[in-house]
């Protein structure tokens, strides 16, 4: 709907507009189709938008969601450990490594940073501070004591533990998980701390209360909070706390493994320990509010039961703002170390945990049930994903395979039967192209082993399909658009333009079915670059003009030099941080102006033959050929007034040509060329004169027939003498090794199909009577022209030579001539 009004608004702006400041002979007709169309086009656009508005109305807050793609090919797992635990260093060196090209860039807070850097930089290079040691991971000594969690030698187990899993069963790889011996210390204590405001309810819905975690791309906040009742019920033990840690970190790799081209990056914190006076594990789902409340109570964000959602909400948004991620979430881990089946709740009402969806948190027990330590993982996976919006897929669940849910609206297809169809049991929505076994549709304990990834349609809520298959999620698969400066048409002065526009992106709609359209907000990742063709000519690439690229509106500065006259296109192509690139955009220029080439004098038998080209449109002027000098006094004279052309144009240059026949032979002279047309410019006719530059050249001497140099003028002489020399063209066949000369004195010239003209070698040459050489007049080789040479008497040292006959000697390519000349003292 914004692009319609948006080409709505543009069209409104040609109609209004003044008319175009075209030539005067295209100007009328123009304007009148433009109007017309634009006219025809408004209502068209009017009526269209009238039909499909209430179908398409979307909110118009668009947030920068500062993502970029991965860089493909081989990377190396490197592992960075700030001794200190300076969170800020920390966060300074993983964006530093972001923007260096790593992906999967984990912080485990406040020790380690984990990150795949491609083209195994020399990661010495990396670090920002003296006190942050870079490790690969095979330098990681594993007997090395680290004295807390979060130490190199517990991620690197986390690591490992994933990837095994990945080859081995599950089951094994998650209960060796329990007993490996995770070493640890407290990372991170609450006590209770001063009372603070309570936050209403109001606070929390400006504050994007169910908006903290809408796709599952970017940076992720994942704090864990590890409850510690009064009473000995729930108390942690070092062994359970690194277990549960382990295992919760191991969940999150799970996800960025199961995405690897995507980019999803994880922040974790854990909070241990924290107070409270309950028994969470005790109470059912319906009574969370009460033990929920009062561990934010006793961690400083006051508030009553009713109130515990925006608690947790506001726990994430202070510090996700203090972090500067895109997404946070909490997840409660309790300790069921003492209950019978490591479920919440008492008698038939216990559940294995809970999530709400859409965030902000998640509650989960440690051990989850009867079957092993192993299940936490699976069951963390799936109150995850309902935290990211995912639907229950479960047969058993109330949900329907007509709901939707997530950003991009995604249909709940995974929701089947799990062992096929059985008789009494629901049919699935799909028998064929989804398979039973996804993290949100298991509700049997003994599935949770399943380490499968998300199904296709729960990656849908997630934010994370990919139904094009261009690689890029279509959570953020919108090319940014570009807006010129000056959308219409323009015609200019000069043949320079500083083309100014701004790339934007706006962002996939969010469509979020349980998020009020109201208050739902677009997500745009930044503008990268552009890139610009002229007529075609290009690609020519643009960063912003402030050299980020951060924000989802960029602006673009690109200069353009020596433009065409006439008409120049120039198609711009955006392209966002994921690499999804637009259609061209068009920019019109019309530059009002001469553009002259390839001027060329030579000889001609009445005197000099001056010809040129001009590129692009001379919009009908008249060229006149100017002489200067300085013959006693300073003079200008109109030698040649409207010059035509000496052919048609070939729609890229239009080619003249004259002869000045009032030269002297042997004489220098001086020319220019001036062009001048009438044109409408703003509503009023100017008149535009642009002249070329001076040449400087010589009156060749009259040439006989059959020779290719003149005979030398004047004969005999005193100070000095001149000659001229025809230069004939050299051809090379394309892959040929010599080239061969062509042509014939005083004919006309052809040039060979499938040859270039290169430069012909020409020596000119005086020798005295006794055959000696007295002076080289001219070496090297020129394209074939007429040259004209003097000579004062003088031998190779400048010194004056005696009377006498001399020879002049020419050799052009495989042509050679001699003239005899007397010189007389």
């Amino acid at each position: 709907m914004d692009l319609i009004f948006l080409i709505y608004r543009i069209l409104l702006v040609q109609l209004m507009a003044p008319p175009n400041p075209l030539p005067a002979n295209l100007t009328n007709r123009m304007v009148i189709m433009k109007r017309y169309s634009a006219l025809i086009g408004v209502g068209l656009l009017f009526l269209t938008a009238v039909l499909i508005s209430p179908l398409h109305a979307q909110p118009s807050k668009t947030r920068c969601l500062n993502i970029r793609a991965p860089q493909e090919g081989p990377a190396e797992r490197l592992y960075f450990y700030s001794a200190s635990g300076d969170v800020e260093r920390l966060l300074d060196l993983r964006k530093h490594l972001i923007s260096q090209g790593a992906r999967k860039v984990n912080c485990f807070v406040p020790f380690i940073v984990v990150c795949e850097m491609p083209d195994a930089l020399p990661y010495e290079t990396l670090l920002l501070n003296s006190d942050i040691t870079a490790m690969r991971e095979n330098e990681i000594n594993m007997d090395n004591p680290t004295g807390f969690i979060y130490g190199p030698k517990w991620v690197k187990q986390c690591y490992q533990l994933v990837d095994r899993a990945k080859i081995e069963n599950p089951s094994i790889v998650f209960e060796t998980a329990r007993h490996d011996g995770f070493s640890f210390a407290p990372s991170e204590v609450f006590r209770r701390t001063t009372k603070s405001m309570p936050i209403s309810s109001t606070e929390a819905e400006v504050r994007n209360f169910k908006q903290n975690s809408d796709v599952m791309l970017g940076d992720i906040l994942a704090q864990f909070i590890y409850p510690e009742s009064l009473g000995p019920q729930e108390n942690w033990t070092d062994q359970a706390l690194s277990a549960a840690s382990g295992a919760a970190a191991m969940t999150l790799i799970f996800f960025q493994e199961s995405h690897p081209s995507y980019p999803i990056d994880f922040l974790i914190r854990n909070i241990t320990r924290s107070p409270t006076s309950t028994e969470p594990i005790g109470f059912v789902r319906e009574d969370k509010a009460i033990w929920i409340t009062d561990v934010m109570n006793n961690m400083g964000y006051m508030g009553d039961q009713s109130e515990f959602l925006q608690l947790v909400h506001q726990f994430n948004e202070e510090w996700r703002q203090r972090w500067h991620t895109d997404w946070a979430f909490t997840a409660f881990v309790v300790n069921s170390a003492n209950d019978f089946d490591h479920r919440f709740g008492p008698g038939l009402t216990r559940y294995y945990a809970f999530g709400e969806h859409g965030g902000p948190c998640l509650a989960i027990p440690y051990p989850a049930g009867n079957p092993g330590t192993w299940t936490f993982r699976q069951v963390l996976k799936h109150e995850i994903g309902l935290v990211f919006w995912g639907m229950y897929e479960e047969p058993t669940q109330t949900t329907s395979c007509d709901d939707y849910s997530g950003y991009l609206r995604y249909r709940n297809w995974n929701k089947t039967v799990k062992y096929g169809p059985i008789p009494g049991s629901k049919e699935g929505c799909s028998t064929s192209i989804i398979p039973a076994f996804c993290i949100m549709n298991i509700d049997d304990v003994v599935e949770w082993w399943y380490d499968g990834p998300p199904c296709r349609h729960t990656d849908g809520m997630f934010g994370l399909a990919d139904d094009n298959d261009n690689g890029v999620p279509d959570a953020v698969d919108e090319a940014p658009v570009v807006e010129f400066e000056t959308a219409a048409l323009e015609s200019i002065l000069t043949d320079e333009f500083e083309l100014r526009f701004q790339a934007i992106s706006y962002g996939v709609p969010n469509r979020n079915p349980y998020q009020n359209p109201a208050i739902r907000i677009n997500y745009a990742v930044p503008v990268k670059d552009v890139s610009y063709k002229v007529n075609g000519v290009g690609p020519i690439r643009l960063l912003p003009a402030d050299g980020e690229s951060d924000e989802t509106t960029e602006e673009f500065v690109g200069q353009l030099a020596e433009l065409i006259p006439g008409l120049t296109e120039i198609e711009v192509v955006s392209r966002n941080t994921m690499g999804a690139i637009s259609d061209p955009f068009l920019k019109r220029l019309y530059y009002l102006g001469l553009l002259y080439a390839h001027f060329r004098f030579g000889f001609d038998k009445d005197g000099i033959g001056i010809s040129w080209n001009m590129l692009g449109d001379t919009f009908g002027a008249i060229f006149d050929l100017h002489r200067i000098g300085t013959d006693p006094e300073p003079y200008d004279s109109l030698i040649i007034a409207d010059v035509q052309p000496s052919s048609t144009s070939n729609g890229y240059f239009t080619p003249y040509a004259c002869v000045d026949q009032s030269v002297v032979p042997g004489a220098k002279y001086r020319y220019y060329v001036e062009g001048t047309f009438s044109v409408m410019y703003h509503g009023e006719e100017i008149t535009i004169t642009k002249r070329s530059k001076e040449f400087e050249i010589i009156a060749t001497l009259p040439i006989s027939k059959g020779s290719f140099i003149s005979a030398p003028a004047p004969n005999p002489f005193r100070d000095e003498t001149w000659i001229s020399i025809i230069v004939p063209p050299t051809f090379r066949e394309l892959g040929a090794q010599s080239p061969t000369p062509n042509g014939i004195p005083g004919g006309k010239q052809k040039t060979p199909a499938f040859q270039q003209e290169v430069p012909t070698v020409v020596n000119v040459t005086i020798y005295d009577a006794f055959g000696r050489k007295v002076k080289n007049l001219h070496s090297g080789s020129v394209l074939s022209t007429v040259l004209t040479i003097r000579w004062t008497g003088t031998n190779n040292n400048n010194q004056r030579v005696p009377s006498g006959v001399y020879f002049i000697k020419a050799r052009a390519g495989d042509w050679t001539q001699a003239e005899k000349v007397l010189l007389l003292r």
